[in-house]
């Protein structure tokens, strides 16, 4: 009887391993499909702005780095006039 306990709750547990490994493949199968589509999408937009993707990574960088800056100053100018009152 024992035996037979100790048997079922092995089966359980490498059930339990089989379904916890097939939903991580299901989720790295769907990462995997979401970069190749972003990948897609870059190199779309950067081919219609005409230059390369490294050309355009550059530019969103730049971009995105100009926007954070100008976020923080204004920031900056908030709290200062704040302060003042």
């Amino acid at each position: 009887m024992f035996g037979k306990k100790k048997a079922a709750a092995a089966a359980a547990e490498w059930n339990q391993r089989a379904k916890e490994a097939e939903r991580n493949a299901d989720w790295e199968r769907a990462d995997a499909t979401a970069r190749a589509e972003e990948w897609g999408r870059r190199a779309r937009l950067s081919a219609e702005r005409g230059v390369t993707e490294s050309q355009d990574l550059s530019i969103r960088y730049r971009e995105h780095y100009v926007q954070v800056a100008a976020e923080a100053e204004a920031r900056s100018l908030n709290a200062k006039y704040r302060r003042r009152g």
